[in-house]
């Protein structure tokens, strides 16, 4: 049928399950692919075409689901269709915190037809090399995720006023001017100092190494009374901060000065994990005699005995978020910083006390 009638519909023919295409819905309707085309990006021109036509054309794209293209209009603007990834993975090994991100990350380049460049960086001297071989050139966008790297701001400050979108994704602290996605770090410490409050616990040990973190622990005090009490605190220097045996220490030390206490917030589950065997190995039953809880909600958990409480922030979901944070500046949309809250696992090491 001609381009200004109303076209026909034709089944779908029954197949593997694939993204729908301009074809698809051009084969469907009877018309040409290039008014499709047309039709759906918004840029008739001086084509006419009556409103019925129109209107078939995108009621049949959002009935087959028809998402554009981005590799193809990025080819097709000028673009290369890649999102650059550089990272330095923080969070201990085997936590799974990179491999989570990963996963969101990529699951919205699958959904755009977009391709990932992905390099590795554990030192300021490595990143400039990464970044230099490989150049803006190659990428429309670039996301740097894990540790912050101060030394890092000022080129990446300098790549953003050469016009490329820059996206971090820091656990703690952002670059002036560039968009951070990441959970807020003290609403972990909160999250997991509330539920041992709710469980019972009034002397709560709290190991110290991430300020933001620590802010959140008190926060969640406050707000339920309990005064902070600096005796309970273990701060950490940054280079020992993810030790599993700070956990031992800390509990160590707590015991042999006398400080009475009967829930410990450690940075990581391992580090939770070691408390609880220096607990036990002292005699101190958990959660009867004191409660543990970690972060990370890593494999271990399940390990322990008893099983780890865990809190952790949703990482599959930050890389999501980070891959459509650096879509939605390439394609010059506004930015709206996503919130992201953490989960709390319940397992053994924390339970609500028993009212006498």
């Amino acid at each position: 049928m001609a381009q200004n009638g109303t076209p026909p519909q034709k089944a779908r023919k029954k197949g593997a399950s694939r993204q729908t295409s301009l074809r698809d819905i051009a084969q469907d309707l009877g018309v040409s692919l290039s008014l499709v085309s047309k039709v759906l990006s918004g840029r008739l021109g001086t084509t006419k075409v009556r409103e019925e036509v129109k209107a078939s054309i995108l009621r049949r794209a959002e009935e087959l689901n028809y998402r554009p293209n981005s590799l193809a209009s990025a080819l097709q603007s000028g673009r290369t269709g890649t999102i650059g990834l550089i990272v330095h993975p923080s969070g201990v090994r085997g936590s799974g915190l990179f491999e989570e991100f990963l996963r969101g990350l990529t699951a919205v380049l699958e959904q755009q037809n977009l391709r990932l460049w992905l390099r590795y960086f554990e030192d300021n001297g490595a990143f400039y090399p990464q970044w230099h071989k490989y150049s803006a050139r190659e990428v429309d966008g670039l996301i740097v995720a894990g540790i912050h790297h101060y030394e890092m701001d000022e080129c990446l400050i300098k790549l953003v006023e050469e016009k490329l979108p820059v996206v971090t994704a820091f656990a703690l602290d952002t670059v002036k001017g560039i968009p951070n996605v990441n959970p807020n770090p003290d609403d972990s410490s909160y999250l997991a100092t509330k539920h041992l409050i709710e469980n019972g616990c009034k002397r709560i040990a709290y190991i110290d190494n991430f300020e933001l973190r620590k802010s959140g622990y008190q926060q969640a005090l406050k707000d339920h009374g309990i005064a902070y009490d600096a005796q309970l605190v273990n701060e950490c220097s940054n280079e020992n901060a993810f030790r599993p045996e700070i956990g031992a220490e800390t509990v160590a030390q707590l015991i042999e000065s006398g400080i009475s206490f009967d829930a410990l917030i450690a940075q990581s589950d391992p580090m939770a994990f070691a408390a609880v065997m220096e607990l036990q190995r002292r005699g101190l039953h958990v959660p009867n005699d004191v409660q543990v809880i970690g972060f990370d909600n890593s494999p271990i958990c399940e390990l322990c005995n008893p099983k780890l409480s865990s809190v952790a922030n949703n990482m599959r979901l930050t890389g999501e978020k980070a891959m459509e944070a650096i879509i939605d500046l390439i394609e010059e949309r506004p930015f709206a910083h996503p919130k992201l809250p953490p989960s709390l696992t319940q397992r053994e090491s924390t339970v609500k006390k028993k009212t006498r």
